[in-house]
């Protein structure tokens, strides 16, 4: 596994849309990117904002190719150490084929964070070019007027400052209307559950994962190595983590049976579910864990689930390839990163 350097004062981030952009009228938005720029500045690094991560037609701050391009030109500019894919989106897999996968891999390797539809690029960094990368906050995170725990948790990290994390103490954000740099409040107790009732359980091996929209979506295309990946690091055993934007019951369940059957769960020491942010069980009105029991409740690994992973904030930082445990007990977890 190839791991980026840690990032120090006056390194040069870039920022990229290789999905959404943002629309001329959505001001906040903007006020936004501009402020976080700011406060990694005051950090001390140097950062880039590409011209298409304001712009917006039909969902995409460009064409595929040009978001594609971008991206490249971003990864292998030399003077970059990090490239930040500003948000999220519903296209970032149009610019799948426009990433020079192999080019990536024989580069030096950079930091590349983001989540949700980001999941196109972390996931493939890593499984195709054996590139490890961060499944961490959108750029808006940092756009406060001072940083949450979550992006200051964030920053430590990328700086080798921070590789124990604890889960937090509550989360469901209160958004302020009235202060968009507002920092972010929560109004629900944090409980990470295991599966099978487990009061203490320790995961731990080679991590890789993601939106789990996203990664059902390359299952059998010539992009999925994932079977070639979790078979070179099959000793470390594999650490699978993963969290749902938006599904039903019954589509939950499918796509997790066929990430299943397609063999991904092979190697497997446990999983580690984030909270979805929209299920819909009233089609199939089965509970979220106890579709996970009816899918995966032979594979007889510990589950964890309900974790502060992705869309529902706040949200810890993982970095795929890594060596992570995660040490759970009655409620809480410890998540520790070995970048080996």
């Amino acid at each position: 596994m190839k791991y980026p350097a840690f990032l120090k004062k006056g390194d040069n981030i870039i920022l990229t849309a290789l999905s959404n952009g943002v629309r001329k009228n959505d001001l906040d938005r903007r006020k936004k990117y501009l402020k976080a720029i700011d406060n990694l500045e005051k950090e001390g690094f140097k950062v880039e904002m590409q011209d298409h991560c304001l712009k917006y037609r039909m969902h995409r701050s460009a064409s595929a190719r040009v978001r594609g391009h971008k991206f490249n030109e971003a990864y292998l500019n030399e003077t970059s150490k990090m490239v930040f894919n500003v948000a999220g989106g519903d296209f970032e897999y149009e610019t799948v084929p426009y990433i020079n996968y192999s080019k990536i891999k024989n580069s030096t390797p950079k930091w590349v964070q983001g989540y949700s539809d980001t999941t196109h690029i972390t996931f493939l960094l890593t499984t195709l070019c054996d590139v490890a990368s961060i499944y961490s906050n959108g750029i808006t995170e940092f756009g406060t007027d001072s940083l949450s725990e979550s992006a200051i948790n964030n920053l430590k990290l990328l700086k080798g400052e921070n590789l124990v994390q604890h889960s937090f103490e509550k989360y469901e954000e209160i958004k302020n209307e009235e202060n968009i740099f507002a920092l972010p409040t929560y109004s629900q107790k944090v409980e990470w559950k295991t599966l099978h009732g487990e009061k203490e359980v320790e995961i731990k091996g080679r991590l890789i994962g993601g939106c789990q929209d996203v990664i059902n979506t390359l299952v059998g295309t010539k992009y999925d190595k994932v079977k070639k990946f979790i078979y070179k690091y099959r000793k470390d055993g594999i650490v699978w983590y993963l969290e749902t934007f938006s599904m039903t019951s019954s589509q939950f369940m499918i796509c997790l049976n066929q990430l299943k059957q397609a063999g991904y769960f092979k190697y497997c020491k446990g999983i580690v579910f984030g909270r979805p942010l929209f299920y819909d069980n009233q089609t199939v009105k089965i509970s979220y864990a106890k579709a996970l029991k009816k899918v995966l409740g032979n594979l007889k690994v510990p589950i964890i689930y309900d974790a502060d992973i992705g869309h529902v904030k706040p949200m810890i930082t993982l970095v795929n390839g890594s060596i992570t445990t995660f040490k759970y007990k009655e409620g809480k977890c410890e998540i520790i990163t070995e970048l080996r």
